[in-house]
Parts: structure tokens; sequence; C-alpha cells
């Protein structure tokens, strides 16, 4: 055993990535190797590797450019103090709004320091000749009107409507934070972040992946395979990708890639120890992963 994990993970380049599918295919599913080298990794079939995803750097320049920030800000997160680029590319999940950063917005947008405009209008017939007619300083309180005048609406930050529909609808809050990511949220709220760190307050943590192992450590040795489902998606007029799909099949090069890893062994989905006993594999929802690591096992084991 290794003192690899989650915290520390070991890292690995990879010796294969490529496209499993046909040419025409409706999906991207890849074949993905890593080379364990002496990293002293070992697993099993029905483990699960742990792949640490970084956040692509034009999505974080695009984050920063879309705040103002510059990025050289420092900011306090869950790893320490850190530069706010770093922070967004390695500290956090910037692909998706996380539901504590919205509900912070709107405490924001609730704080007493906000002050909302209101409109009146005339009720006679103005003059032609620029005449001033009423000159009135308004306190902005509800029914401060001057006499002959009534309210015809309220100039109130689109932000707020938007803000007061979500919270009132928890559907819609739903629905806003699963098709957006910050960047679309900070054209909604941008201009209620004014600090670096109210950026960040609140985004998830980026977290590992964990992904089946379609590999047997003797059928395959040095090296753990995986065959990974790509997510790409279009979400208000913005092509999107999953953070760590779209990490392993658009930047992660063979051979060259640092990518941190580590297992995540399983102590009930294994193989039966008699190699006479038969097994029906069903895995609706996990792909072929596990099924081609017990099968290069069965192999192995020369079971029947």
């Amino acid at each position: 055993m290794t003192d690899w994990s989650a915290k520390n993970p070991y890292s690995s380049n990879l010796t294969q990535n490529f496209i499993l599918n046909g040419e025409g295919s409706g999906k991207e599913t890849r074949h993905i190797v890593f080379d364990l080298a002496s990293s002293g990794l070992e697993y099993k079939a029905g483990d699960a590797l742990g792949v640490v995803p970084v956040a692509p750097s034009r999505l974080v320049e695009d984050l920063l450019a879309a705040s103002g920030f510059s990025g050289s800000e420092i900011v306090d997160t869950h790893m320490g103090d850190m530069e706010l680029r770093q922070a967004l590319t390695s500290a956090y999940e910037i692909h998706r709004l996380s539901k504590k950063w919205v509900r912070n917005l709107g405490e924001r947008l609730d704080a007493p320091e906000e002050i909302s405009i209101r409109l009146v209008s005339r009720t006679r017939t103005s003059t032609n000749d620029d005449t001033v007619l009423l000159e009135w300083n308004g306190s902005g309180l509800e029914g401060d009107v001057p006499s002959e005048y009534h309210e015809i609406g309220s100039v109130a930050d689109p932000a707020t409507d938007l803000w007061n529909g979500m919270d009132s609808d928890d559907s819609r809050l739903e629905d806003y934070i699963w098709s957006r990511d910050y960047i679309d949220a900070i054209s909604d709220f941008g201009h209620i972040i004014s600090t670096p760190q109210q950026l960040v307050d609140g985004m998830d943590r980026l977290k590992p992946r964990l992904y089946s192992i379609a590999s047997s450590p003797e059928y395959e040795p040095g090296t753990v395979h995986l065959t990974v489902g790509i997510v790409r998606y279009t979400h208000h007029d913005r092509d999107r990708t999953g953070l760590a799909t779209g990490f392993l099949a658009d930047r992660c090069k063979v051979a060259d890639t640092d990518i941190g890893i580590f297992m995540s062994p399983t102590r009930s989905f294994i193989l039966p120890k008699d190699l006479s006993t038969d097994i029906i594999m069903v895995g609706p929802g996990t792909g072929i992963a596990p099924f081609r690591a017990f099968l290069q096992q069965r192999d192995i084991d020369g079971a029947t």
C-alpha cells in the first residue's frame, strides 16, 4: 500500500488517450491509460480510480475578465491563501454554480445599504415651454408621492427581481443553477460582487472524480485503464464540458500532462473467490469499464 490519496495524489501521465466510438456516433467514449511507473499504487478489478481535475485556463481567464479582477489578488480558501487565478483553477468548481454562492447573492441584495428608486408621473398635461411645474425631493418610501402625481412603477434592480423570483420558487432556483456557470451569473449579478473574496466565497470545493477501472493489474501491468464517457453540452449559446471529462479529453496529452490520481478500493464489487462460480454481470448506468476489468481477471485466473 502507498500514501497516495485524494489529498496527496500521485502525479501520473497518460500512455494512451483515444476515442472508442465509430465515425458519426452521437457519443464520445474514450479509452484512457495511466502510467503507474514506480508509484506503488495497487488495485484490483472492481476498484475505482480517483482523478483530480483542474479547470480549463480559458474558462478561468473568461471568468476573471467577466468579474473585472486580474487574478493576482490573494483570497482565503480552504487550502490556505492563494492567488485568485490559482484558486479558480485548482481549488473550486467553476463550471457550474453552487446553491450556497447564489444564496450569498441574495443576502447581499437584501443588505440595508441597498437603495430602491421609484418613479412618479404627473396626472395633468405638461406645458410646452420647459416650465418647471414641480420641484420635489422624495424620500423613496412607499406612498411618498407629491400632490397630483401617482406611482407608475419601480426602477428596481433587475438582479433583485431575478433573485426574488428564485427565492420564492425552488424549481426556478434549481433551473438557474443547473444551466449556468459563474460567467453566466456575473452577467446577472456581477455588480454586487465587489471583491475577489466575494467571488470565491460559497463556491463548491473542487472534488476528485471516481471512475470504474477498466483493467486487471495482472493483465495490464504497470498501468490502469479507464473507459470514460465525455460530457459535452451547450447552454446559453456557450459550448461546455464536464469538468473532469473535458479535462481528460481535451487537455490531458499523452506523456506530457501531469494528472493527480489515487486508488479507491472496493470491498463488495468483486469477483467470487470460487473460479468455477457462474457470474452474471449487470450494471445499468455504469458503462463497460468494470466488466472489461472482470473479464480480463477471469481470463488471467482461468475461471470457467
